[in-house]
């Protein structure tokens, strides 16, 4: 697939990381989505939906402004807790809710 960049120059998309399909863990389970997804919309097309707890009134919270600056979506990524919505899938990627 061809697409135009910001200086009118064709790029070709089929050789971006965004083509290729990974397998990634969400508390040990596999599951496969597109490298270089937000691990948000990884989670979120895999039906997770409420991802965590609030701190005081143990309320579900979920993915809300998708930019970082809520910090509804702090989940485990591979040992280290981390903005869902601005990290990315990698391969192997291990994600803990």
């Amino acid at each position: 697939m061809l697409k135009y960049n910001q200086r009118n120059k064709f790029i070709n998309m089929s050789s971006t990381t965004l083509n290729r399909i990974v397998e990634f863990y969400i508390n040990e389970k596999k599951y496969f989505a597109r490298e270089g997804t937000s691990v948000a919309l990884a989670l979120y097309n895999n039906n997770y939906k409420k991802i965590r707890k609030s701190p005081k009134l143990k309320t579900d919270r979920g993915l809300f402004c998708m930019m970082g600056s809520c910090q509804e979506c702090i989940v485990n990524i591979d040992g280290v807790k981390k903005l869902s919505c601005i990290s990315k899938i990698k391969k192997n990627t291990k994600i803990f809710i």
